[in-house]
């Protein structure tokens, strides 16, 4: 049962229910005086110029010898997280900011957003946040040109991102980096379900991310997205320095009413994010593996709509969409994009060829002839999804390959001993999870 949401007669659970009452009125209150965001351009860009101007990271060859730490417990019955700021002596951090008051803004922050995900995705279970870095410097596990990123039981993100967060996304990041330590592999599929979540949020991360979603949401619930996409991203965002382009693009101006209805469809699409979010965690392997080896980083999705919407009925001739059917198999069977190291969306491949070769003009008729590709690749006659490879050696390969990516990750100076404790038990997890799949696929 759910921890956050149990009554019982113990003082501590109380608390944390007057806790998380507090904190969910807080939230209703925020978003209530907030107003339509979308349809405001978000102020105070030049400040976010700058503070990042002073709050970039520090490039180091080493990680500094001084750190200032404290463990927080955020639930009475979870085990307490080691937030820590390494650096705060060394790179004069102390001169604007005292470590106490940072840790406690995270903390309540982190409460937030656990409270919230618990809400938004039950499923999730227990939430292993052991570690919450504030990094000061750059490094292999926080590289510059990221924001944040999760390790093993552990968050690390630049103040950078914490400034962005707060004046700009709205804490989606911390949000979004929260639910990768819940996930129980790596690849597309992580990412697909953890923008899922920053979607609902705000539909300007549709748009950011749209790869993940595109295919469903022009085939089910806007066809004319493909427009939509085209204005957004041919806005005029010259004129501003100091701000990542990506935070322009969020922050400026865009339609209200497009963002509106766009908002209204994400609402109607979410039981089919939830579907995918099943799918993930019910095939870890199996979801990232196919994912990658088709290139097509929305297939988890694609797969989840065909299980939970009318399939839009074809139009083409049978002729045509047996075509079809064999230039997305043949696209499909290719292992290049695991064995070479492509990058290269199949789906796209076939329904370019089905364009210009055989003359499906209609982008509209040529997703249908995909998603009913898929409920026969597939599913079976009984409806069930089957996500078994074809090539079985290709599939033990690429979960190889991932396991001694994770090992090498292990090794890079400066991670943490939570880091390492964490990162050797979900090696143990998905060496359980790859030979039990090999048992039953009959893997030598």
């Amino acid at each position: 049962m759910d921890r956050f949401f149990i009554l019982n007669n113990s003082k501590a659970q109380k608390q944390d229910f007057l806790k998380i009452l507090f904190l969910g009125l807080f939230c209703f209150v925020g978003l209530y005086e907030g107003g339509n965001v979308f349809a405001n351009e978000v102020k105070g860009l030049e400040e976010v110029a700058r503070l990042l101007k002073f709050h970039r990271p520090i490039l180091s060859s080493q990680p500094p010898s001084d750190r200032f730490e404290k463990k927080v417990l955020l639930f009475s019955n979870s085990q307490p997280v080691l937030f820590s700021i390494p650096g705060f002596q060394s790179f004069n951090c102390g001169k604007c900011h005292k470590p106490e008051a940072l840790i406690e803004k995270a903390t309540q922050r982190i409460i937030r957003i656990i409270v919230r995900m618990k809400k938004v995705l039950p499923q999730v279970g227990e939430i292993p946040l052991r570690q919450y870095i504030i990094q000061t410097y750059s490094n292999p596990l926080l590289q510059a040109k990221q924001f944040a990123h999760a390790t093993f039981d552990t968050i690390r993100l630049f103040p950078r991102t914490i400034i962005v967060d707060a004046e700009v996304y709205g804490h989606e990041t911390q949000y979004h980096e929260i639910l990768h330590l819940t996930q129980p592999f790596v690849g597309h599929p992580n990412e697909l379900e953890a923008y899922g979540l920053n979607i609902r949020s705000d539909p300007r991360f549709m748009f950011l991310n749209f790869p993940y979603f595109e295919n469903v949401f022009k085939g089910f619930f806007k066809a004319d997205f493909g427009g939509m996409l085209n204005r957004f991203y041919g806005r005029d965002l010259r004129g501003f320095k100091g701000v990542p382009e990506q935070i322009l693009q969020f922050s400026e101006p865009f339609e209200s009413e497009t963002l509106e209805a766009v908002a209204k469809s994400i609402e109607q699409m979410e039981p089919v994010l939830d579907k995918a979010s099943t799918i993930i965690r019910q095939y870890p392997l199996e979801s990232a593996y196919l994912s990658e080896q088709t290139g097509v980083r929305s297939l988890i999705l694609d797969l989840a709509a065909v299980l939970t919407l009318k399939l839009p009925q074809l139009k083409t001739s049978q002729e045509t969409t047996r075509k079809a059917f064999d230039l997305l198999n043949q696209q499909f069977d290719k292992t290049d994009n695991t064995n070479l190291g492509y990058v290269i969306d199949r789906k796209n491949e076939a329904l370019t060829i089905l364009k210009y070769q055989n003359k499906v003009k209609n982008d509209i008729e040529r997703l249908s002839l995909y998603f009913h590709f898929l409920k026969k690749r597939f599913f079976s006659k009984e409806g069930i999804l089957d996500l078994t490879p074809i090539d079985t050696e290709d599939f033990k390969n690429y979960v190889d390959r991932k396991l001694k990516n994770i090992e090498k990750m292990l090794e890079i100076d400066g991670i943490t001993e939570i880091e390492i404790a964490g990162g050797k038990e979900i090696i143990d997890s998905i060496k359980k999870e790859l030979q039990a799949k090999e048992e039953s696929l009959g893997v030598q």
